[in-house]
């Protein structure tokens, strides 16, 4: 049988020269061929799940000649999202957003993805290299309008099998500050030194990719995990990656204050056919502790309050009505004259499929009733 380079050296060579996986798929759960082939596609099946969940048009391309082979995945903008609302994400990720292409090779008997083909594509057909992680980010932030019903697919799919992490959080407005005392400032990395040590995080590391790489390599645990990056002004951002120094490398392009980074490998993550399912859980569970904990993070999702003020919010409402709304919710609400938009009939069409999902609960009259009393109320 002629066997191609990206197939399983563990399957067997039976008599006919033919491998069925179909027969295979029958005992799914227990069989090291289908386990080694889902280990190696992990970051494509994932990147393709995203496209697809989230409303990117995907085209796939993949090719094999001798010992070599090839996956080459772009993505479009769905065509229902507005000029504006894309301008908008890529300032908050402070990213021009344009079409994707993703591109890995078979080397050295796995997948590997080649970075310098993996970014945003350029008018003249260039690409324009920035990390996977990133480009999953944007897909999920910037996704289609009809992507409702397969982004709640997605949901279930991150916390199917697992503990709920806990979301009761504290919710105290954080103002912006002036820049800290150093007393302060020490007293907020010895409370983030304290909760990375209960955490299972190591000890500082200099925050460029080269050392974090030495780190990791030195202690052989592999380049997937958790972070948390250390500023100077003693707050904090936590995050996962599939590749650690690489998320390094992005977030010393947007932050110019990075004192310190430390990191927590995640070997379990690195052997599961759903790594990056497991990241998202414990970093979500992660960003929670450190919040009930008292540190001060810079993330934005998962997060009871962001801290800073937000430019974003200010241009569309003003301050004088922000003010407003705070002093009297109840009185700006009812003298809000502001008209209901109306929507596209194709929109519309889209949402059906969720409404007579929604139909078939058993207590869908309740809910609506519940619903409708809340829309009635004074000041709603």
């Amino acid at each position: 049988m002629c066997r191609p380079g990206w197939f399983p050296s563990s399957a067997p060579s039976p008599p006919t020269g033919v491998v069925d996986l179909h027969d295979r798929l029958a005992d799914i759960d227990d069989d090291p061929v289908l386990d080694e082939l889902a280990g190696r596609y992990e970051s494509v099946f994932e990147t393709m799940y995203c496209a697809f969940g989230t409303g990117w048009d995907l085209v796939m391309d993949v090719a094999s000649h001798g010992g070599s082979a090839r996956i080459e995945m772009s993505t479009r903008i769905p065509s229902d999202l507005s000029g504006g609302f894309l301008q908008y994400v890529g300032e908050v990720l402070d990213i021009d957003i344009r079409d994707m292409r993703m591109h890995w090779m078979f080397r050295d008997n796995r997948w590997q993805l080649d970075t310098a083909q993996t970014g945003f594509v350029s008018s003249d057909g260039t690409v324009d290299a920035v990390g996977l992680d990133t480009l999953r980010e944007v897909m999920e932030i910037a996704a289609a309008n009809c992507a409702g019903v397969l982004a709640d697919i997605s949901k279930q799919w991150h916390s199917g099998g697992a503990a709920t992490p806990p979301s009761a959080l504290p919710a105290v407005p954080l103002a912006p500050e002036p820049p800290p005392d150093p007393e302060v400032i020490a007293a907020r990395a010895h409370r983030i030194e304290v909760w990375a040590a209960e955490n299972g995080f190591g000890a500082p590391v200099e925050p460029t990719p080269v050392a974090v790489i030495r780190h990791l390599d030195q202690a052989g645990v592999g380049r997937v995990g958790y972070y948390i990056l250390e500023f100077t002004d003693g707050q904090c951002y936590i995050g996962e990656s599939i590749d650690l120094p690489g998320r390094l490398k992005q977030h010393r392009g947007r932050y110019q204050d990075i004192h310190r980074i430390r990191v927590r490998p995640d070997t379990e993550a690195t052997r599961s056919q759903q790594g990056k399912r497991h990241l998202r859980l414990r970093e979500r569970s992660l960003i929670h502790g450190a919040q009930h904990a008292g540190l001060l993070a810079r993330n934005i999702n998962e997060m009871a309050t962001m801290i800073g003020a937000s430019k974003h919010l200010d241009q569309l409402i003003s301050p004088e009505e922000q003010r407003s709304w705070l002093d009297a919710p109840d009185v700006a609400n009812t003298n809000d004259t502001t008209t209901r938009p109306s929507f596209p009939a194709e929109r519309l069409a889209r949402t059906a499929a969720n409404y007579r999902h929604f139909r078939t609960r058993s207590d869908a009259d309740q809910i609506t009733r519940i619903v409708g009393d809340y829309l009635r109320a004074p000041g709603k």
